[in-house]
């Protein structure tokens, strides 16, 4: 009794189906390739169109962590207005309590 194509499970990850001229492999979400061996990278083309980092999820898909002065899915759309942050909040995110540090210290 001969085995099919897809009874030898080509397809790492994902699922086979019989062709004319052989087999085809639907992959899963997150792979790619003939046999679905290699695992996707969503932020190797830049998605994020360098207007922000691109973060991978475990699930293969991303999610862009925006720049100042930048918002959307992908950063694509400039603000007119920062929406307004509290001081501490501000503090933490910006180069301000770096500078506050090193004259604390060196004054002291």
């Amino acid at each position: 009794c001969a085995l099919t194509l897809c009874e030898l499970d080509p397809c790492l990850f994902g699922r086979c189906e019989l062709t004319a001229s052989g087999f085809r492999c639907h992959c899963n979400r997150g792979y790619e390739g003939e046999a679905c061996d290699s695992r996707q990278h969503p932020c190797a083309h830049n998605p994020c169109e360098g207007r922000g980092e691109c973060v991978e999820r475990p699930d293969s898909t991303f999610h862009c962590r925006c720049h100042a002065w930048w918002e959307g899915a992908r950063c694509e759309r400039r603000m007119l207005h920062i929406p307004y942050k509290p001081l501490s909040q501000r503090m933490l995110q910006e180069p301000f309590w770096l500078g506050l540090i090193t004259v604390t210290v060196v004054l002291g």
